[in-house]
């Protein structure tokens, strides 16, 4: 999804556009980290923990 672009493809963008590209990858992963913890509990509570 949102991965590391060339050098070259980041000049070529406009700064808004580029700003914008940034927040919806920083978006991207806050969600995908938030998915990952609650996993991640959901295992620990299956388990018996806390």
């Amino acid at each position: 999804m949102c991965s590391p672009r060339d050098t070259e493809d980041q000049i070529s963008v406009p700064t808004g556009a580029h700003v914008a590209r940034v927040r919806e990858c920083a978006s991207y992963w806050v969600e995908a980290g938030v998915r990952a913890r609650a996993s991640w509990r959901a295992t620990r509570s299956d388990r018996g923990e806390p």
